[in-house]
């Protein structure tokens, strides 16, 4: 899980530079080939454009998980930061657990649990940014591992 985790850090970040919004992260819409361990994220029916000659309010947030400032002001700013709430939600469902009520499997690994928790800090100033998932302990600790080779 940790491999499918780094890859949609990676997509959320190709979408953010690109001035993409997805808006609608979840399991459904990701499809991942065991062969070679690689994802793809499907399913832009609903997602936006935010840059210069586009709005960057909506009044309308979709999605299954929508992050609780979306919920609580529906003028919030769309942004990387309500992608990766939905990001949260869905590592909770692909690991088993409760994403509507946020309830994190507990025999994830603390690591783990910290990403996730990292992912649905409620205030999206405090929640973290796609630097911060890319340099997380899990993300981090899990490339030294591969890099050991084996003799």
């Amino acid at each position: 899980m940790i491999k499918v985790t780094k890859q949609l850090i990676l997509v959320l970040e190709f979408l953010d530079k690109k001035g993409i919004i997805h808006r609608d992260i979840k399991s459904e819409n990701i499809l991942y080939n065991p062969e070679n361990c690689l994802i793809k994220l499907i399913d832009f029916s609903v997602s936006r454009l935010i840059g210069k000659n586009e709005l960057k309010f909506r009044n309308q947030h979709v999605g299954t998980y929508i992050a609780p400032e979306a919920i609580i002001n529906s003028a919030t700013q769309l942004s990387i930061k309500t992608e990766i709430y939905s990001l949260g939600c869905t590592l909770i469902e692909m690991a088993g657990g409760n994403a509507k009520k946020e309830e994190i499997p507990s025999d994830l690994p603390n690591d783990f649990k910290n990403f996730i928790q990292r992912c649905l800090t409620k205030n999206p100033e405090c929640r973290a940014g796609i630097n911060e998932l890319k340099n997380h302990k899990l993300i981090v600790s899990s490339k030294k591992k591969k890099k050991k080779k084996k003799y």
